[in-house]
């Protein structure tokens, strides 16, 4: 069954798979350059996730950000973790699971 929850997909999709991302992400360095790299990240925002003490806690505050910043950012990270999926095996089944694809679909 389908909430009311359309608008923000990906958003909701990191909200409710918050702590499976943070357990499985163990390369958060990637995913802020490429953010930078988009301009989907400031410089201040890089240097917030680098304060932060523990690989968990970067993540959390990665995904704080991305939410924060809106559906386009969330959908692009969820893109991130797609495109790096050898960084991220242990997320290769979720995202097969979710079914998440963005760009150009080929064909």
């Amino acid at each position: 069954g389908s909430s009311g929850s359309s608008g923000h997909p990906h958003i909701q999709l990191l909200k409710s798979n918050r702590e499976l991302l943070v357990t499985h992400i163990r390369n958060t360095q990637c995913l802020v350059d490429n953010l930078l790299k988009n301009d989907y990240f400031s410089a201040e925002d890089a240097e917030i996730v680098c304060a932060c003490p523990t690989q968990p806690d970067k993540v959390r505050k990665i995904l704080d950000l991305v939410q924060s910043k809106g559906e386009e950012v969330s959908e692009f990270f969820l893109y991130l973790l797609q495109q790096l999926a050898d960084a991220y095996v242990d997320l290769r089944p979720w995202l097969l699971e979710i079914g998440f694809s963005s760009g150009p679909s080929s064909g």
